[in-house]
Order: C-alpha cells, then sequence, then structure tokens
C-alpha cells in the first residue's frame, strides 16, 4: 500500500505474515537537509493516519547499517535482531511505535 508518494521517492505500508507485523518501506532518490525536514511533516501525518486506523507499531528492513541510521532519523529502534527472508537476503529489524 501506498501512503504517501511523489517523483522523489514513496513511503509504503505492507503486512508480513512471517513477522506478523507492519512494514514501511521507504524509497526517497534525492536527500538534503531540507528534504529531511519536509519529510518529518510528512511522516508525522502518515503515522497518525496509521494510529487513527489503528496501527500502533511498524517495522522497518534495512540491508545496511546506513539504512538503519536512515531509519533512526524517524524514531525507529534497532531491535538488536536481524531477519533472513526467504532468498538468504539478512536484514536489520528496527521497530516503530506509532
Amino acid at each position: 500500500e501506498i501512503l504517501y508518494k511523489e517523483d522523489s521517492g514513496f513511503l509504503g505500508l505492507s503486512y508480513s505474515k512471517e513477522l506478523g507485523a507492519y512494514v514501511m518501506h521507504t524509497d526517497i532518490t534525492y536527500w538534503s537537509l531540507s528534504e529531511y525536514k519536509r519529510y518529518l511533516d510528512i511522516f508525522s501525518i502518515v503515522l497518525n493516519n496509521l494510529y487513527e486506523r489503528g496501527i500502533t507499531e511498524v517495522y522497518g528492513l534495512c540491508d545496511t547499517e546506513k539504512e538503519l541510521k536512515f531509519n533512526e532519523l524517524f524514531g525507529f529502534k534497532y531491535t538488536g535482531l536481524k531477519t533472513t527472508d526467504t532468498e538468504g537476503t539478512e536484514s536489520y529489524l528496527s521497530r516503530l511505535e506509532v
């Protein structure tokens, strides 16, 4: 499900049966300090919408530590766990309370 989309990226949400939880997806092609500040406002609106839908936590799957740090900019906390998908790709698991 696409939660927010524009030419430079999107925020999406899916439900992972394996994790038993919602996973947020982020793809932003252009990044700067002003974009970060702008996306903080957008992210706040998206989280409010999720909360109104009864979603109280979301997870992030990050392939690299750099991606993990990016998620942390938006309040995600590293769980200390890694997960492996069906193709054998290992990801850092982060969590955010909505």
